[in-house]
């Protein structure tokens, strides 16, 4: 891969980590309107926000 590539590549992996990450805080606003204490399980945030924020901040390529 050309330096070109690469930096596309990274890009759009942050495009991607950024996409997660908003859906992530979505995911906790939703949540928070709930009453009942079954509906704010918010263990998803648990798997997503740091997968995220991994993609955001890392300098190596993960997606391909």
């Amino acid at each position: 891969m050309n330096r070109k590539h690469i930096k596309r590549k990274l890009i759009e992996q942050r495009i991607y980590g950024l996409a997660i990450i908003a859906v992530s805080i979505l995911f906790l606003l939703i949540v928070s309107a709930e009453s009942s204490a079954s509906g704010r399980d918010c263990g998803a945030v648990f798997l997503t926000m740091p997968l995220g924020l991994y993609l955001l901040f890392t300098r190596s390529i993960v997606l391909r």
